[in-house]
C-alpha cells in the first residue's frame, strides 16, 4: 500500500496548497490519510502493509514503523525546522527497516514570513519536481 500522510489540519509549518500535493500523490496510487483522525487500531492496520509513505515532515511519517515491509519514504522538507538535519531521522528509520528515504526540499512561500512566530509560516514545493521524483521512485508514468 502507498500512503500519503496529510498535515492539512496543522497550522504550523503549513504546506501551501496541500490539496494539490495530495492529488499529485493520489495520481501515483497513494491513499491520503490524516493520522490524527485515526484510532490506534486503524493506524496499526493501515500502516502494517505500507510499502511507500510520503508527505510533509512531521510525526505522522513515523507510522512507517508499523510496516512489516522494507518501506520507501518520500519526505517533503519545510524550509525552517527546529533542529538542523532533523529530517534525516526519517531516513534512519527506513534504512533500519531495510528500506530507504528520499527528500524534496521546500521553499518559503512569498509573503509568508514571521520572525515573531518562527514556525508559523507557509511553504511550498516544486510540483514538477514532485512528479518527476514520484515517477522515478514508483516506476509509474502516471
Amino acid at each position: 500500500e502507498r500512503i500519503y500522510v496529510s498535515r492539512r489540519g496543522n497550522r504550523r509549518r503549513r504546506l501551501a496548497d496541500e490539496k494539490a500535493v495530495e492529488r499529485r500523490f493520489a495520481e501515483f496510487g497513494f491513499r491520503v490519510v490524516e493520522p490524527s483522525k485515526l484510532t490506534a487500531v486503524e493506524t496499526l492496520l493501515l500502516f502494517r502493509n505500507c510499502k511507500f509513505i510520503g508527505g510533509p515532515f512531521g510525526s505522522g511519517l513515523y507510522n512507517v514503523l508499523f510496516s512489516r515491509r522494507a518501506p520507501k519514504e518520500l519526505v517533503l522538507i519545510p524550509p525552517v525546522m527546529k533542529f538542523d538535519k532533523q529530517f534525516l531521522t526519517a531516513g534512519h528509520v527506513c534504512t533500519s527497516m531495510g528500506g530507504n528515504a528520499g527528500y524534496i526540499f521546500g521553499r518559503m512561500r512569498e509573503g509568508s514570513s514571521g520572525q515573531a512566530k518562527k514556525f508559523d509560516y507557509s511553504w511550498e514545493i516544486d510540483m514538477d519536481r514532485l512528479r518527476d521524483v514520484l515517477v522515478t521512485l514508483t516506476g509509474d508514468g502516471a
